[in-house]
């Protein structure tokens, strides 16, 4: 799932270089090495992901990379805001000279190279760590330049939430999970996967959000990653982002200049008419679900909420139609 959502950000900083950032200088080049790094990374995640089960250290690695590409698509909505948002429509020559100079002098106006090579530093330093932790590049040896790029193609092409993994030893727990979450209720139902780190619940969340049966039942879907260090504004409008994409600089403006109440509001009535399934993904507190909850109306349709976690209070908390399902350990010959 990391891999793509990396993917994603980079094929946004592509479009970013060819619809915007031609005109400022100096910043190109910055947007354009950081594209090159997060497609250079891309290499390393999918091993980096098949081993973090076993390495916590390499679990970490793969969270922070996951985190700055959420901080880089953070920086393209504020750019996006910030400085075509200032800018009026005209046209003409002289429009287009105007244009020009005003988006060089609000780029610098609003720091946003700062930004960006602040956000460089932070993922050359988790380049790093990849030799450290020795995770391999996932390209064969001696594989050329056409096939990385395929391999980068192939990566864009993927939906955030593609499930490209076998869940070991949990055949009974999906098949269990699948059949809480299509079952014919009207009510909304919230089905949390409780376990420790490791253990799969991302995984298996994944595996039942891809589902062909699931696709079929639900109007919209959506998926947002909550984790332990969490703003509810940002939450907020990464969720109704995650259900609306793609998203218009129109809608990103007014989604920034709202408040909780009014985010929480805006997703309500979004999700209102709708039969939606979304994943709320490691949460470490209540708080976090009590927002998104007031947020999720119980339409009477026949929505879901998965939740996963490692805290069975927030399972426990989760409301009066709840499920709650514990990962067992896996016995020595499931693993």
């Amino acid at each position: 799932m990391v891999d793509a959502i990396v993917s994603s950000v980079a094929q946004r900083l592509g479009n970013l270089l060819t619809e915007q950032v031609n005109f400022l200088r100096g910043v190109r080049d910055e947007v354009n090495s950081l594209k090159n790094k997060l497609e250079y990374m891309l290499c390393f995640l999918k091993d980096a992901e098949e081993k973090q089960d076993q390495d916590s250290r390499i679990r970490k690695w793969v969270s922070d990379i996951r985190d700055a590409a959420y901080e880089a698509e953070d920086i393209i909505d504020k750019f996006i805001l910030k400085v075509e948002g200032g800018i009026p429509e005209r046209t003409g020559f002289k429009a287009c000279l105007r244009k020009y100079f005003c988006i060089y002098k609000q780029a610098n106006k609003y720091g946003i190279g700062k930004e960006i090579q602040e956000w460089k530093n932070r993922l050359d330093e988790i380049d790093r760590n990849h030799e450290i932790f020795k995770i391999r590049n996932i390209e064969a040896a001696g594989e050329g330049s056409s096939g990385m790029n395929e391999r980068f193609k192939q990566l864009r092409r993927t939906t955030p939430y593609e499930d490209d993994q076998h869940v070991v030893g949990f055949t009974k727990d999906v098949e269990l999970l699948m059949s809480e979450l299509l079952e014919e209720t009207p009510d909304q139902r919230v089905i949390s996967i409780v376990g420790m780190g490791g253990l799969g619940k991302t995984t298996m969340a994944r595996k039942l959000y891809n589902s062909s049966s699931v696709g079929d039942k639900f109007e919209c879907k959506g998926w947002v990653y909550v984790s332990k260090d969490y703003n509810i504004q940002n939450l907020l409008r990464r969720t109704i982002k995650s259900f609306k994409m793609p998203i218009t600089k129109d809608e990103l403006e007014m989604l920034e200049k709202m408040e909780t109440e009014d985010l929480e509001c805006h997703l309500h009535e979004f999700l209102k008419e709708s039969r939606y399934l979304v994943v709320i993904d490691d949460v470490w507190d209540t708080d976090a679900w009590a927002s998104l909850r007031r947020a999720l109306p119980d339409n009477k349709k026949g929505s879901r909420v998965i939740i996963t976690t490692r805290i069975k209070l927030v399972a426990e908390s989760s409301g009066r139609r709840k499920y709650v399902h514990e990962l067992p350990f896996l016995q020595p010959e499931e693993s």
